[in-house]
C-alpha cells in the first residue's frame, strides 16, 4: 500500500513542491529562529512571526490567542523556547514540559503547534506530529503507532516517529520518489502525508456528498453584488482573484493561501479569500442551492448550481465560473438576520437564516429542482444513523402501525436528527415541504398549536389558525403524500392543554373525516376538523431531564416509545469519525473511554442510570480546519461534558474529575 501511494505521489511531486514554496521558507525561518533563541536575541515581534510558519496558527482566533498580545513576561517565552532546543533532554520530555509544566507552558501553544515546531527545528530527525500527518499515516497507510492509554503527548510523538521508521517510509520514499527539494527528508515526507490527507479528504467528502442534502451557499456576485445583472443574464456565477489563475492547479488550502500571499505581497493570512476560492472549486457541487447577496441584508436572487468548476482565461477578471440556473431575481431584504461578510459561505446548518431568506419566495418562485426529492433508502439511513439495522426497521414498522412514536433517550443520542431521518426513510425521499418541526415548552398553548384569538395592530382580536391546524389542512389537500410533525421535547408541554379536543384524534385509528370534531374556536357553526390518515407524529423526549414529570398514561397509550442509545460502538460512528479526518488511535480511545464512563453512569442508580448516558452527538460537530483533535476533544469535555457530569454528581466532584481525566488521558 505504501509503495502504491509513493508511486502516485512521485508522478505529482514536482507540481506539489512547485506550489509549496512555504516549506523551504518555514525551514529557513526556524533555522534562523534557532540561532536567535540560542543567542538570546529574541523580541516579541520575532516570536509573533512564528504564526506565519505554523499551519496550526492558520486559524485567526488561534493565532490571536497565542500571539496577539504577550500572555506572560518575555523571559518566560525565552526560557520555554530555549528548552525546546535543548539537546541534552529527550524530545518527548521537552514536549510534555511545554504542554504541562507551569515552568514552560505557553498559552495558546497546544500539541499541534509544539509538534510542528519540533518537526521544523529537528527536521533531520523527526516528522511533524499534527492532525494531517496522523490521519494520513494511521487511516490511509495503516501505520499503527501502538499507542497505550495514559501515554503522554510526548510519548505519543515518539511512538509515532518509531512507527514511521519501522514502516520503512523514509527508505522507500528515497527509492521511489527521491529528494525533490533542498529541505531535510522528513519535511518532504510530511508533504507526502499532507498530499495523502488532502486526497483522502476530498474522496471522503465526495462520497459523503452522495448521501447529503444539497448545500446552501451565499455568494456575493462581485463587490456588493455589482456583477449581479451580468451573471443573472449569463446563467452563471463567477469569482475574481485573477492572480490565482485556474484553481484546479491548487490541491490544498495552503497552496492557495501561499499563492495569494505571494501575488499580493501580503503580511497577513488571507483566511477568508483562501476559503472562498477553495470552497468554490472543491466543495460546491451541482445541485447545491445558491443565494446571491448584495451587502449585508439584500437578497438578489436564488438559483441552483448546474455545472462543475470551469476556468476561462480570456476573461478580464471573473475567470472562475460555475453555471447556475437562476430561478428568481426578485430583490428582497432579510428581516431578522445579516449575511456573513465572507464572499462565499456555506449556510446550510443555519436553518433560521435559510428560512428568513426563503420566506420571501413562494414555492412557485423556486424551481422544482431546488425542491427536488432525492431518494433516501436503507443504505442512506444506516450510514446517517448510528443505530443497528433491526432497530431502524422496528422504528419504521411502528410508525406505519401506530402513526405516532416517541424517540426517547439520554442527552446527545441525536433524537431530533434521528426523527427527521426516520421521516425521510419512511417516505423514501428527502423533502422538507411535508415536515413540520416544532418544540414544545411549558408556555406552549392550544391557541398557538391549533387555533386561537390573536391581537391585531388596530387593538382588536382575530381568529388565527395555528401551526398544526394549517399543516393538517395541507396534508388533507395532498392525500397521495405523507406528512410528518416532529415535536421536539414533547414531554415539556402540557399535552392536554396543547392538543385539546384533538388529543383523541391523533390516535392511529381515529384518523380521517369519519372522526371529525368541532373545534373549541370555530369560524362558523358547521365547521369540523379531522387529522388526515397520511399524517404522522414523531416526538422526542430527553430521559435525563429532571425538571419534567413522568409522562402520563394518556400520552403513553397514543404513542409507541423507542429508546435510543449512544452509538459509539456502531461501525457507522467509526466511519463517520474517519470521514471527518480523525485518526484511528483517537477514535479507538474515544470509543473505549466513553463506554467506560457511560457504564459508570449506568451503574449509579441513585444519581443517574441508563437514561443519563452521554450520547455520541456531542462529538459529531465538525472540527474546525487545522484544529488538533486533542484540543477539540478537550474543549468539548471542559465546556459540554463536564457541566453535565457535575449536574449528575453534584456532591461527588472527585468522580467527575476522574471521568474527565479518563477521557482526556493522553491528550496532553
Amino acid at each position: 500500500m505504501l509503495e502504491q501511494y509513493l508511486k502516485e505521489f512521485a508522478s505529482k511531486a514536482d507540481i506539489w513542491f512547485g506550489n509549496s514554496s512555504f516549506i523551504e521558507d518555514n525551514y529557513l525561518f526556524f533555522k534562523q529562529f534557532r540561532k536567535e533563541v540560542s543567542q538570546g536575541d529574541l523580541t516579541w515581534e520575532k516570536i509573533q512571526k512564528i504564526g506565519d510558519h505554523i499551519n496550526s496558527f492558520s486559524m485567526p482566533l488561534a493565532r490571536k490567542r497565542a500571539l496577539g498580545n504577550m500572555n506572560g513576561p518575555l523571559e518566560k517565552y525565552e526560557k520555554s523556547l530555549r528548552h525546546l532546543i535543548n539537546h541534552s533532554i529527550p524530545v518527548n520530555e521537552i514536549i510534555d514540559d511545554l504542554l504541562n509544566s507551569d515552568e514552560y507552558k505557553l498559552f495558546g501553544f497546544g500539541g499541534s503547534v509544539i509538534g510542528e515546531m519540533v518537526g521544523n527545528l529537528y527536521a533531520d530527525q523527526y516528522c511533524f506530529y499534527n492532525q494531517r500527518d496522523r490521519v494520513a499515516a494511521e487511516n490511509i497507510l495503516d501505520i499503527d503507532p501502538q499507542l497505550s492509554r495514559g501515554d503522554s503527548y510526548g510519548q505519543k510523538f515518539m511512538k509515532f516517529q518509531k512507527a514511521l521508521q519501522q514502516s520503512g517510509i523514509k527508505e522507500q520514499y528515497l527509492t521511489i520518489v527521491s529528494k525533490r527539494s533542498d529541505v531535510p527528508i522528513w519535511l518532504e515526507i510530511d508533504q507526502f502525508l499532507s498530499y495523502l490527507y488532502e486526497t483522502y479528504r476530498e474522496k471522503q467528502t465526495s462520497e459523503s456528498n452522495k448521501n447529503e442534502q444539497q448545500l446552501t451557499w451565499v455568494i456575493s456576485p462581485g463587490e456588493k453584488g455589482k456583477e449581479w445583472a451580468q451573471f443573472y443574464k449569463r446563467g452563471e456565477i463567477a469569482i475574481g482573484w485573477p492572480e490565482l489563475g485556474d484553481l484546479t492547479k491548487y490541491t490544498t488550502k495552503e497552496s492557495i493561501k501561499e499563492a495569494l500571499i505571494k501575488a499580493n505581497n501580503l503580511n497577513v493570512n488571507p483566511y477568508n479569500d483562501t476559503g472562498t476560492n477553495y470552497d468554490f472549486v472543491y466543495k460546491m457541487k451541482p445541485g447545491d442551492r445558491l443565494i446571491a447577496k448584495g451587502g449585508a441584508t439584500k437578497v438578489l436572487g436564488i438559483g441552483e448550481v448546474v455545472s462543475e468548476y470551469t476556468y476561462d482565461p480570456e476573461r478580464d477578471h471573473f475567470k472562475s465560473i460555475r453555471k447556475v440556473n437562476w430561478t428568481d431575481n426578485k430583490l428582497t431584504e432579510l428581516s431578522n438576520h445579516k449575511f456573513p461578510v465572507k464572499a462565499l459561505t456555506d449556510i446550510t446548518s443555519d436553518e433560521e437564516l435559510v428560512s428568513d431568506i426563503l420566506s420571501n419566495y413562494t414555492r412557485t418562485n423556486l424551481d422544482n429542482r431546488l425542491q427536488k426529492q432525492k431518494s433516501y433508502g436503507r443504505q442512506d439511513v444506516l450510514m446517517d444513523l448510528f443505530i443497528p439495522e433491526d432497530k431502524v426497521d422496528t422504528m419504521k414498522a411502528l410508525l406505519d402501525r401506530k402513526k405516532n412514536i416517541i424517540l426517547q433517550g439520554p442527552p446527545g443520542v441525536g433524537k431530533t436528527f434521528v426523527a427527521k431521518r426516520l421521516a425521510y426513510f419512511h417516505q423514501e425521499k428527502i423533502t422538507e415541504d411535508n415536515i413540520l418541526s416544532v418544540q414544545f415548552h411549558q408556555s406552549y398553548s392550544y391557541e398557538e398549536f391549533v387555533r386561537g384569538y390573536k391581537p391585531t395592530e388596530d387593538g382588536k382580536f382575530r381568529l388565527k389558525d395555528g401551526l398544526f391546524y394549517t399543516f393538517c389542512k395541507k396534508a388533507q389537500e395532498d392525500p397521495n403524500n405523507t406528512y410528518y410533525v416532529i415535536i421536539d421535547e414533547i414531554n415539556r408541554g402540557n399535552l392536554s392543554k396543547i392538543f385539546g379536543e384533538l388529543f383523541m384524534l391523533i390516535e392511529g385509528d381515529k384518523r380521517g373525516p369519519a372522526h371529525k370534531v368541532h373545534l373549541a374556536y370555530q369560524k362558523d357553526d358547521d365547521e369540523t376538523f379531522f387529522i388526515p390518515d397520511n399524517l404522522y407524529v414523531i416526538g422526542t423526549m430527553n430521559t435525563a431531564d429532571r425538571s419534567i414529570a413522568l409522562v402520563d398514561i394518556a400520552l403513553r397509550r397514543r404513542f409507541a416509545f423507542v429508546s435510543l442509545e449512544p452509538g459509539f460502538e456502531q461501525d457507522a460512528f467509526e466511519a463517520f469519525m474517519k470521514s471527518r479526518q480523525f485518526s484511528d488511535s483517537f477514535i479507538k480511545h474515544l470509543v473505549v473511554t466513553m463506554k467506560e464512563v457511560n457504564q459508570e453512569i449506568t451503574l449509579d442508580l441513585r444519581n443517574a442510570g441508563k437514561g443519563y448516558e452521554i450520547g455520541h452527538s456531542y462529538f459529531c460537530n465538525k472540527k474546525p480546519e487545522g484544529e488538533d483533535e486533542h484540543d477539540w476533544l478537550a474543549s468539548i469535555l471542559d465546556f459540554e461534558i463536564k457541566p453535565l457530569l457535575e449536574e449528575y454528581w453534584f456532591d461527588e466532584p472527585q468522580k467527575v474529575g476522574d471521568c474527565i481525566a479518563k477521557l482526556k488521558a493522553g491528550t496532553r
